[in-house]
């Protein structure tokens, strides 16, 4: 993998030119989030998908959190330019000692989209960790194939669900029939579209 960042780098940063700009002023980072969430959206459209950012409400939300994020948080967002035009952005928030990626995006017109942008950027932004000070670099939740690649270590999340009445018993059955079937229909969507990980490839 350390070859592969190496080498993307050098091809989309040395050989065309393009460069990463990392935002961290509120007037900054409000462009970039609408940058972010037009790239995430144009790259799943490319593969007839609404991809997260899509949601209703979503980006407008998005982008309030960074203007005004929770007591220690601080965005940070990483663009990648080429030719005037942004190619891709990332998003990740530093907090304490932890770096948290949250969401990627890049044009899939854009001529950089073969040489794996979000892997320039995914790299750039660890780099601003450890150059940070920061100890940890999060993934979140989520099982996405392009996490293995870039850590083998991984935390469950557990949540315990009690039940005490006849409706909540209906309740958390109904749930559990939900998780089984979430991993069904995640691999039927995973035959049909790339990866999430591809917003970081």
């Amino acid at each position: 993998m350390r070859y592969q960042i190496r080498r993307r780098t050098r091809d989309v940063l040395e050989k065309n030119g393009a460069r990463v700009d990392v935002c961290t002023r509120p007037d900054e980072i409000a462009d970039g989030v609408a940058t972010l969430v037009r790239l995430h959206l144009a790259r799943w459209r490319s593969a007839d998908n609404a991809g997260t950012l899509g949601q209703q409400g979503f980006a407008e939300f998005l982008r309030d959190v960074c203007l005004s994020p929770p007591a220690g948080a601080r965005p940070r967002l990483y663009l990648l330019n080429h030719d005037g035009r942004p190619a891709a952005a990332l998003l990740a928030f530093h907090f304490g000692e932890t770096a948290l990626y949250y969401q990627a995006g890049w044009d899939p017109d854009s001529p950089l989209s073969r040489l794996s942008p979000g892997v320039v950027l995914m790299g750039r932004s660890i780099e601003d960790a450890i150059l940070s000070g920061l100890r940890y670099y999060d993934f979140l939740r989520g099982d996405e194939a392009y996490k293995s690649r870039w850590t083998k270590t991984a935390r469950t999340t557990t949540t315990l669900l009690v039940a005490r009445t006849p409706m909540a018993r209906a309740y958390l059955a109904t749930a559990r029939l939900k998780d089984r079937l979430k991993p069904l229909l995640r691999s039927r969507a995973r035959a049909s579209a790339p990866s999430q990980g591809d917003d970081a490839r």
